[in-house]
C-alpha cells in the first residue's frame, strides 16, 4: 500500500512515528523523550515545531533513516520509543501473518511441506539490523524457518519452485 496508506513496520513509518512522538511530548501529549534531543540533532533543526517542515521537504529515506535512532532509543529505555517500536513489531507480526495464511490457502492440500521460510533483508531487520532479533523472534514464534543468510532472489524464485512441485503442484517433469 506504500508509504501513505500502509507501510507499517517500515523504517519509513518508525521514523515518521518518532518524529510524531517527538511532536506529542512537545505539547504535552506524551512524555519528555530523549527523541526530542536525538532527532533534532539529526535533522539539524532547533525546535520539535522545526521538524513539520524538515519532515515535508525530507525524502521517505530521510524519514526511514531516523528509524534506528528510534530503536537506539527503545534500547535506551525511552518510553515514547519504545511503544513506537513495539507497535512496529505488532505490524510487522500482522504482515507475516496474514502471509502465511494467504500462502497456506493457496497450497494443494492442508498444512506446508517443512516450514516457511523467512529471509531477514533490509536495513532494519538483515544482518546488523537493530530489530532483526526481534522479527527473528516473531517469525520463529510462528513456525517459520529463517533463513541464515541473505538470499539472492533468483534463488528465492527456485526455491519456491521446488517447494511447488513438491507440495503437488503441477510439474513439466
Amino acid at each position: 500500500w506504500g508509504h501513505l496508506l500502509g507501510d507499517e513496520g517500515s523504517g519509513y513509518r518508525i521514523g515518521l512515528d518518532g518524529l510524531c512522538g517527538v511532536v506529542r511530548a512537545s505539547d504535552g501529549r506524551e512524555p519528555q523523550t530523549m527523541l526530542t534531543r536525538v532527532l533534532l540533532q539529526a535533522t539539524g533543526e532547533a525546535e520539535p515545531r522545526d521538524l513539520v517542515g524538515w519532515a515535508a521537504r525530507a525524502t521517505k529515506g530521510e524519514i526511514a533513516a531516523l528509524s534506528v535512532l528510534v530503536a537506539n532509543a527503545a534500547r535506551e529505555g525511552d518510553t515514547v520509543a519504545a511503544r513506537v517500536i513495539h507497535r512496529a513489531l505488532g505490524a510487522i507480526r500482522e504482515h507475516l501473518v496474514a502471509v502465511l495464511e494467504g500462502v497456506a490457502a493457496q497450497q494443494p492440500s492442508p498444512g506446508w511441506e517443512g516450514r516457511p521460510a523467512v529471509a531477514m533483508v533490509g536495513g532494519l531487520i538483515g544482518v546488523k539490523g537493530v530489530l532483526m532479533e526481534a522479527v527473528r523472534g516473531i517469525a520463529l514464534d510462528l513456525g517459520c524457518e529463517v533463513l541464515p543468510e541473505p538470499v539472492v532472489p533468483e534463488r528465492g524464485a527456485l526455491r519456491n519452485a521446488i517447494s511447488t512441485t513438491r507440495c503437488g503442484g503441477r510439474s513439466n517433469s
